[in-house]
Formats: structure tokens, sequence, C-alpha cells
């Protein structure tokens, strides 16, 4: 049961929980063409890749997709399988487009904070949520669904682009072994880079809560998530290869040193050993994935942690 909260006006207002601050988000958000638009994005992008796969092989030979181990778009970092049309559709797909939504998702994330000192909406929001910390949650738990969401619109269009591929190759349209085995790990992959979207989007909104400024929460976004590629990316190098950069000196030397004693600590780290397979030269295989998983839920905490730093003690004046 809620308590109501008697206002300057007279007027009662129910102190919403934090379902109802979340739900109050859902709604605020649902009609912003921002939204609509990111969301339709990766069904958007599918249709343009299946119209493009149709003109350009118009009138060639094609061989049969669902036998055929056919070639691989970008590098060999993910298992996404190698054989038919849902594992050539999905590498054709996530390769190409994951990263670019990343940036997105870390740019909405960040609007859906500044707007509200952009609009001069925080003052109401915090008169009628006394919580500080819910309006936060409220927000992270705003941002964990449209990851979901993201989620279900590219799971939509990776299997339409699949289909697409069976018309186009001219395949039988039913599911095959091979397919099976796509599906699943593509739907696997789709979840945890998802996850990594989420995960990386949380420090974009605490850099704009303390901005109020969405290019300073997406210029955070650049500088951190790329210094921690840099780190990450040199350190699995020199801890795979430790006899590759054996003869490195000065000032190079002590950048490695450095990337190797942080790469256990960073979160692209851990990301890449969920998301990556083994063999790839950016994860070490031998940090358990009970680990990265541990490390996850960390951050996680961590983020949210110096939100409602940054946020609750705050005097708001607009």
């Amino acid at each position: 049961m809620t308590t109501p909260l008697l206002t300057s006006n007279r007027q009662i207002v129910a102190r919403p929980n934090l379902w109802s601050q979340f739900l109050g988000e859902v709604f605020k958000w649902r009609r912003h063409r921002l939204y609509q638009w990111f969301i339709a994005a990766p069904f958007l992008l599918a249709v343009v890749m299946a119209f493009g796969l149709a003109v350009g092989t118009r009138g060639r030979s094609l061989p049969d997709i669902d036998n055929n181990t056919m070639m691989t778009f970008g590098p060999a970092t993910y298992n996404l399988g190698t054989t038919g049309a849902f594992a050539t559709a999905g590498q054709f797909y996530m390769t190409s487009f994951l990263a670019i939504l990343s940036v997105g998702f870390a740019l909405v994330a960040g609007w859906c904070v500044h707007s509200e000192f952009n609009w001069r909406t925080i003052k109401m929001v915090a008169s009628r949520q006394p919580s500080r910390v819910q309006i936060v949650l409220s927000k992270v738990l705003f941002v964990a669904a449209l990851a979901f969401a993201s989620f279900i619109m590219l799971t939509l269009g990776w299997f339409f682009l699949s289909i697409v591929f069976k018309l186009v190759y001219r395949a039988p349209l039913g599911i095959t072994a091979n397919d099976v085995d796509a599906i699943s790990l593509g739907i696997n992959h789709l979840i945890l880079r998802c996850l990594a979207m989420f995960m990386w989007a949380l420090p974009t909104m605490a850099a704009v809560y303390s901005s109020k400024s969405v290019t300073g929460g997406v210029l955070l976004y650049f500088v951190y998530s790329g210094t921690e590629a840099f780190l990450s990316n040199l350190g699995a190098a020199a801890i795979n290869n430790p006899l590759a950069y054996s003869g490195a000196e000065g000032f190079f030397q002590t950048i490695l040193e450095v990337a190797k004693t942080a790469y256990p600590y960073l979160l692209t780290s851990h990301l890449n050993r969920i998301t990556m397979v083994s063999s790839s030269p950016q994860v070490v295989a031998t940090m358990p994935l009970a680990v990265s998983w541990l490390a996850v839920g960390i951050y996680l905490v961590l983020y949210i942690a110096i939100t409602l730093w940054i946020f609750v003690p705050r005097d708001i004046k607009e």
C-alpha cells in the first residue's frame, strides 16, 4: 500500500513504488520517436540486408546453403555456426551491426537521463518520488527493458533474414539440424551481447547524471570503453603470447605490464570471455567463466552504486 503525499496545493498524490515508477518510465518514453526508431532499427536493417541480398544474387548460380560451409563474415571471434541459412545470416547480420547498436544503445540510455534535465522535469519527478534511489533504479529497469526489446527485435530480424537466405538460395523452408545448432548459438550470443550493451549503458547514465549532458555521457562511453578495450586486448595478447613481447623495452614495456596487471579486473576482459570463443586472441582461456560472471555482477552493483552516489545527495535546482 502506497503512502499519500500532501503537496503544497493540497492535492493528494500517491508515492509511487519502484514498479509503478518503472511503468511510468515506459509510458513516458513509449511514444518518443527516438526510442521507437531505435527498437525498430534491427528489423529495418534486416529488411535492407534482405533486399540487398536478393538484388546482389540475382542471376547467379548459388550453392546449397543447407549443407555447404559458407564464408565467415568478420573475425572468427564468435561461435555462430558456419553451415546453414541461420548460421550464415547470423554471421552476416550480427557481426556487421551489433557494434554499431551498442553505441546507439549507450546514446539512448544517456538520453533518458539527459532529457529530464533538458526538459526541466527532474524536479517534478523528484517531488513525486521522494526516494532518489527508486528514481535511479527505475531508469536502470527501463534501460534493462530496452535491452530486452533490442534482443527481441534482433532475433526477429535475424530469423527474417535467415528465411530470405533460404528463399534466395532456393533451400527448403524447413529447419535442418545445422539450423537448430545455429539458432541455439545465435540466441545465446544475442542474449550475452544485449547484456554487454546494458552493462556499458550504466556508466554512461552515471556520467549524464553528473554532467546533465548526453554529450558528456557518450564521450565518457567512448573514452572509458576504448581505454578498457585497448588495455584488455593488449593484456590478452601479452598473456597469451609472452615470447612475442619479450623484447619490448621502455615505455611500451611499461604499458604491457600495466595491461597484463589490469586485464583480470577489466569489464571488457570478462565480457569478451563470456561472449567470445576461447580461441580468440582477445580472450585468456585460463580465466574461469564463473569468475567472469561474478565480475560482471560486481560491476553491475558498482555502476549502480556510483550513479546513486552522484544523484542521491544532489541538490536539484532546476
